[in-house]
Parts: structure tokens; sequence; C-alpha cells
């Protein structure tokens, strides 16, 4: 199964997705903000990288940026489910523009997003 960094400054959305990962057979590296995201992707080895865009210290936009720019073959997912502050959700839909190759509502889409990754990983 794969090797996922998860990086999410929510607590409780860690917890459940790391939870639904294990569950299905993967290992589930956290990280509680982008920053220590980054640092931990430099270091581990990863098969795919799921992150929130509303994060402090460093925002899942730039840490899409970043890594795809340095890593072109990389799979990333983005997954939100709006901020304190965003009430539209189109700002996921722009996370692709930025190179995450799938965009799931934390909320309402973890079962999907499970799904998606064995096709994912597959697609090399």
């Amino acid at each position: 199964m794969a090797r996922i960094l998860l990086i999410d400054d929510d607590e409780l959305s860690r917890m459940v997705l790391k939870e639904h990962l294990i569950q299905v057979g993967h290992s589930v590296i956290e990280a509680e903000d982008g920053k220590s995201g980054l640092e931990i992707y430099y270091k581990e080895k990863i098969d795919l990288v799921i992150t929130d865009i509303f994060m402090p210290y460093k925002d899942g936009l730039s840490i899409i940026t970043e890594l795809t720019s340095d890593f072109p073959e990389i799979k990333i997912f983005a997954i939100s489910d709006g901020g304190k502050v965003v009430k539209s959700l189109e700002y996921l839909e722009h996370a692709r523009d930025f190179g995450a190759i799938r965009v799931f509502r934390k909320s309402k889409d973890i079962d999907k997003l499970i799904s998606t990754i064995p096709e994912v990983l597959r697609a090399n």
C-alpha cells in the first residue's frame, strides 16, 4: 500500500482521514502545517501527498507549487472545507491549476478520496 503524507492543521480532520487511510492499509505520516509538511517530504519516501489548502505558515497552494516544481511527477491531492472565512469552494478547483491531481471536500468526499488512491498510484 501507499506511504501518504497528510498535511492539515485541523487535528480532528487529520485524525479522521488518517484512520480511514490506515483501515485500508496505507501508512500515514502527519504534518500539522505546510512548513513541517515540506520538511517531512524532503526527508521521507512518500507516494502521495494530501494537503489542506488553508493552513498557517505555508498554505496548500504554496506546497503544491513548490513540490510540483521540484518533483514534476509528484502525486498531490488537495482537500478543504473552506476554512473559517471562505464559503465558496471554487478555490479548491483552482488547486488543479497549481498541480493537484485530484481535489476533495474533507467532510463529504472521504470515501471517494480513498477509492481514488489506487487508481492514481497505478498511473505512472
